[in-house]
């Protein structure tokens, strides 16, 4: 926002950034928060690196692959009940007047292309317009959302001293921007149908990049992609490391702890998201600003000020104007996404709480099951820790404690 309103210059924004994340890093809360981290990471450093590398660099795949079943399947459901609320909000953050009724009557009349000749407004089939597309977004950005914030939250757990919500903070922002931009264009062309922008022909994944390619704009589309990954990373980051503290300091259940985080995340990434609204709606053969540029344009038509100078800057009052008229529409979304993540979490439940048997495997008319087949190599491994344990403590100089899996 610093940088939107022109009071820091674009080459000191990675920098200050690099040394917030350093500071937070080697900050003595995160050192206190690891609760035993420094116990393992000495005992880790007495090792061969070869084991301590494989200590550190340890991913729980079964959480990911979880976490990811958990985000897909709970995107079906949620996105069909929330969906109208997420068509009267990019109504509501592409506009600069009118309330919520004359957004309804908006959608009711057919959107964009309500005014064409021979068409007949849709009614309330119009919320529901472009359903498909958003189902489809929702699985891909969902599934993969939850499979890699799970899987960059073990990694910074693993090679820093962050743990909880500070290591789902950080690891989601990385993880945030790259499931926000592979899946930019699926809710580029999510947008542009449940709008009226374009018909259904024109919004293919094909016909969108050729036509942006052909007229000479594939740097606004990358904008567009990078602007939703900005976006991303920002909700992300806010509501995994919400919904962790509220689940377990708070002891909210997850319906509960996934609604509230949701609804966290939703404040905080909003001016970006009404930006990358505004950038979305245009057709994809015209040009549009980058992320920040569109955020600062959202904040200055909405404060009222004529902007004459590219210098000019924002007092403050009317930069808290610009602000808050850059949340409008914050109602409808935050609805959105309670409900959408409150049947996330109701299905994270299910597949908590769901009982799987392994099959049967016949080999020359004996039945062996596979839970026998795992109960013998449990015992062969058990044996093999025990000796490896004996090697351990006869190569190191002193007594350490060994961990294996």
């Amino acid at each position: 926002l610093v940088y939107a309103f022109g009071w820091l210059p674009q080459g000191l924004v990675l920098p200050l950034v690099v040394c917030m994340a350093t500071a937070a890093v080697r900050s003595p809360s995160s050192r206190s928060a690891a609760n035993g981290s420094t116990i393992r990471g000495a005992a880790s450093s007495r090792l061969p690196a070869a084991v301590a590398d494989r200590h550190l660099g340890k991913v729980d795949i079964a959480a990911c692959m979880r976490m990811g079943l958990i985000g897909g399947l709970g995107a079906v459901p949620g996105t069909i009940c929330a969906y109208p609320l997420d068509i009267l909000k990019i109504r509501m953050q592409t506009t600069n007047t009118g309330d919520y009724r004359s957004a309804m009557q908006f959608v009711m009349k057919g959107g964009y292309g309500g005014g064409a000749a021979g068409a007949a407004a849709p009614g309330l089939r119009g919320f529901y317009r472009g359903l498909a597309p958003a189902v489809e977004l929702r699985i891909i950005a969902r599934s993969s959302m939850f499979l890699f914030a799970e899987l960059s939250s073990q990694l910074v757990e693993g090679c820093t001293p962050l743990r909880g919500a500070s290591s789902r903070f950080v690891g989601s922002l990385g993880s945030g921007y790259a499931t926000g931009f592979v899946a930019g264009l699926a809710e580029y062309r999510k947008k542009l149908l449940s709008q009226g922008v374009v018909q259904a022909s024109q919004a293919s994944y094909s016909s969108l990049l050729r036509s942006a390619f052909s007229a000479g704009q594939g740097c606004s589309l990358w904008r567009r992609l990078h602007g939703a990954g900005c976006r991303s990373a920002v909700n992300d980051s806010c509501f995994f490391s919400i919904q962790y503290y509220l689940a377990n300091d708070k002891g909210w259940s997850a319906p509960q702890s996934y609604a509230g985080a949701a609804a966290f995340g939703v404040v905080g990434a909003f001016l970006f998201d009404t930006a990358v609204a505004r950038m979305m709606l245009v057709p994809p053969w015209e040009a549009v600003p980058g992320t920040m540029s569109s955020v600062g344009a959202v904040i200055w038509e909405r404060a009222g000020v004529a902007r004459q100078d590219p210098r000019q800057g924002l007092s403050l009052r009317d930069m808290f104007r610009g602000v808050r008229g850059g949340y409008r529409g914050l109602c409808a979304r935050a609805g959105e996404f309670a409900i959408s993540y409150g049947c996330t979490g109701v299905v994270g439940v299910w597949i908590a709480s769901a009982t799987f048997s392994l099959p049967a495997i016949h080999l020359a008319g004996a039945t062996t099951t596979i839970s026998a087949s795992l109960q013998k190599v449990r015992h062969a491994a058990e044996s093999l820790c025990e000796d490896g344990v004996m090697i351990v403590k006869a190569l190191a100089t002193t007594t350490v404690e060994v961990e294996f899996t």
